[in-house]
């Protein structure tokens, strides 16, 4: 999640009841692996969705990541930087 991404969703729940009011509907799909979509769908109920806020789950399966960061890479293959590199 992003700073950006936050204000985005909190500027489409302002717009959604507006959109509908003039009879423009907005249609918002949102798509993760990790997001708890229960956890939007209330967000957007209490925006102005009245109720309306299908969540469609498909199944499957997940796989574990490991985070590495560059110094990480370094490491394990044993690189090193030139002294003269800038």
């Amino acid at each position: 999640r992003t700073l950006q991404g936050d204000f985005l969703m909190a500027l489409l729940r302002d717009l959604l009841p507006k959109r509908r009011a003039a009879g423009l509907p907005l249609k918002v799909v949102l798509m993760s692996a990790t997001l708890d979509a229960e956890m939007f769908a209330q967000y957007y109920r209490h925006g102005g969705a009245h109720g309306n806020v299908p969540c469609l789950a498909a199944g499957g399966r997940t796989f574990p990541v490991q985070q590495l960061y560059l110094e990480d890479v370094y490491e394990a293959t044993g690189y090193r930087l030139a002294a003269d590199s800038p």
